[in-house]
């Protein structure tokens, strides 16, 4: 590989339940929102049932969703960062946050939020130590549970392990990610990172639909439903959703 390329690669983490948690608070990160206006949406059915559980078990990490990312080549930390907060300007999503209003529990979207890579320099271990240290790191991270009421509800640390070797930790909340959605915020992760370095014009589209949307959600909840009923068949309602979207999504007009 070239010095001046980047690879972005994924890896399992070992089972975290069975590991202490140790946190002492060093470098911990500060992240703001920034703006006034905080908007108010109405949650999904996903969304109520994260809620919920949240409620009857807090200060829970079992909805933690862990990424981790080995990363090969010559690394620009900034860019990187700012990677990683374009993503979150383009989705409302992770920059969300969950409060009751008038009894009822509501989505609010900040309008603009940064967070900063919390750094770990483990270039003085052995490289045994390292892959040992790494897991070790995932799974502390992965058991810190977050406060939905709280902004942000996902944090990065960026593992140096060597001039062209770095594993980037990113972990969320469930109400905010799934598998899907982390390959999506690996495919644009990646995508910006290479338009930064290479000082080209982003050539992802703006976002048709955002976590706000009445037909995100009206889809959001279809989907959930078929899942709950076991049915093979999507509603009508799914169906319509997905119709409108395919209709607006960038490339389909």
């Amino acid at each position: 590989m070239k010095n001046d390329t980047m690879s972005f690669a994924g890896f399992s983490l070992k089972e975290r339940d069975h590991r202490p948690h140790i946190h002492d608070g060093t470098d911990e990160q500060i992240a703001q929102p920034n703006g006034n206006e905080v908007a108010s949406f109405p949650l999904s059915f996903a969304q109520q049932r994260l809620w919920f559980v949240d409620q009857l078990v807090p200060d829970s990490s079992i909805y933690t969703v862990p990424l981790a990312l080995r990363l090969t080549g010559k690394l620009d930390g900034e860019a990187l960062e700012q990677s990683v907060n374009e993503v979150i300007r383009r989705h409302q999503i992770l920059r969300t946050f969950f409060k009751v209003e008038g009894a009822q529990p509501v989505q609010k979207v900040t309008p603009a939020l940064q967070i900063h890579l919390t750094r770990v320099d483990l270039q003085a271990l052995p490289e045994a130590e390292q892959e040992v240290r790494v897991h070790e790191i995932a799974a502390q991270e992965a058991q810190r549970a977050f406060d939905l009421a709280q902004c942000p509800l996902l944090r990065a640390s960026l593992l140096r392990l060597s001039e062209e070797k770095h594993v980037l930790l990113v972990i969320m909340h469930h109400i905010l990610s799934d598998s899907w959605s982390a390959r999506v915020f690996i495919r644009e992760l990646t995508s910006l990172y290479q338009s930064i370095t290479s000082q080209s014009t982003p050539l992802l589209p703006d976002l048709p639909l955002q976590s706000s949307s009445p037909v995100y959600r009206c889809c959001h909840s279809a989907a959930r439903m078929d899942a709950v009923r076991g049915s093979a068949e999507p509603t009508a309602l799914l169906e319509e959703a997905a119709c409108w979207y395919f209709s607006h999504a960038p490339g389909t007009g």
